[in-house]
């Protein structure tokens, strides 16, 4: 008497190509719904062209690197500066992160900040939670749990181009997965098509659930592709370049502020010469 089988083996033709559908299924769910590893930190690179926005002031350099738990706002410098904002978020804990400025080419010309949630260019006190104080190194600030934050990079001498990096102890926030696309589960099918024909070896099964893949993919793929914004020329910049080129060289030369901002009336009047620099360009 033969002793029963164990295993597919033991089910039968029907009964293995059923396990093997179902094992497929379950390892290709397990793909699309297992997280992806979170990293202990984040490194973003960056850069000013003469594109980003202005903001009339910007948050005084003090001298000093901000830490856990949160210091006083270090005040407004009357100057002009470009900015650009990073998201990030936090969890469900009060955290203390930290961020650190990688100079690149930009050098003292980029100070970093932390803003709690929303960060206004024309209220700098408001959601404050730290800043860098001086032109290199690393700062730290206390994030509420739940919240999250913004490292907001300012230039320091109007608009320079240049390019610089930081890196920082979270991760950049990311939108909530979608529900499936009529697409994406079209495609999904597909794709179990295909398992279900290599499992049962159906040439003809095969050859069909390619040419359904290829046709959803004509039509559904240009419309689920990332759409890239229209590129927007900038205005020359040479004269403005220039003139913030004369503002850091009287900052730093007339008013000792390269590291921080020493002399605050020394560099509101080198403020006065770039405003009228400014306005005489074409």
């Amino acid at each position: 008497m033969t002793s029963g089988r164990c295993g597919v083996e033991g089910l039968g033709e029907t009964g293995a190509v059923l396990a093997r559908s179902v094992l497929s299924v379950g390892l290709l769910c397990v793909l699309l719904a297992a997280p992806a590893g979170a990293a202990p930190s984040t490194t973003v690179q960056a850069a000013f062209d003469g594109t980003q926005p202005e903001m009339p002031q910007r948050v005084f350099r003090d001298g000093s690197a901000t830490g856990c738990p949160m210091e006083p706002y270090p005040g407004t410098q009357d100057q002009p500066a470009a900015y650009q904002t990073f998201t990030f978020c936090n969890g469900d804990a009060e955290t203390c992160f930290t961020a650190t400025y990688l100079p690149g080419t930009c050098g003292d010309e980029v100070h970093l900040l932390a803003y709690l949630n929303i960060f206004n260019p024309n209220d700098l006190p408001t959601n404050y939670a730290g800043d860098l104080g001086t032109i290199a190194g690393s700062f730290s600030f206390v994030v509420p749990a739940g919240l999250h934050f913004q490292v907001v990079a300012q230039t320091n001498f109007g608009f320079p181009e240049c390019a610089f990096g930081f890196t920082v102890d979270a991760m950049p926030c990311v939108a909530p997965a979608p529900t499936l696309s009529v697409a994406a589960l079209a495609l999904s099918g597909c794709v179990l098509l295909l398992v279900a024909a290599a499992a049962i070896r159906r040439s003809r099964f095969a050859m069909l659930g390619l040419m359904l893949c290829a046709v959803i993919a004509a039509v559904g793929g240009p419309a689920a592709a990332p759409v890239a914004a229209d590129p927007t020329p900038a205005n020359p910049r040479a004269c403005i370049l220039a003139c913030s080129a004369e503002l850091k060289r009287c900052a730093e030369e007339r008013c000792d502020s390269g590291a921080w901002d020493k002399n605050p009336e020394c560099l509101a009047e080198c403020r006065r010469n770039f405003d009228v620099c400014r306005q005489a360009c074409p």
